[in-house]
């Protein structure tokens, strides 16, 4: 089945590459000769290597924390709890700060 075919649902594609690469990986050979037993391009192998190369970084350092979330008197603003840590956030936030303050108390937990 060629590398691209495109009627074959992306689950599937992904698990032959899956499948591909657990057999790249034990055969000991390099890209070039095991590409040219398997009928596959070098540059096909090099992109499914990176890509679960990117999935396994991304995945590593995740790890899931409960949040609190307080229900106070007042509407205007939102108080996010982070292990001990009490974040208050107001209307007009900035959420590229409040997701690099959440990741950096994650860090810390």
């Amino acid at each position: 089945m060629s590398a691209y075919d495109f009627s074959m649902p992306k689950t599937q594609l992904q698990q032959e590459w899956e499948t591909r690469i657990r057999d790249f990986k034990t055969s000991g050979l390099s890209v070039k000769d095991w590409c040219a037993a398997n009928e596959v391009k070098p540059h096909q192998l090099r992109y499914w290597l990176q890509k679960e190369k990117a999935n396994d970084e991304s995945s590593a350092g995740t790890q899931w924390l409960p949040v609190e979330i307080a229900q106070e008197t007042c509407s205007d603003f939102l108080i996010v709890k982070v292990g001990s840590a009490r974040i208050e956030v107001t209307p007009g936030f900035n959420p590229k700060l409040l997701s690099q303050v959440v990741r950096t108390l994650m860090e810390l937990c």
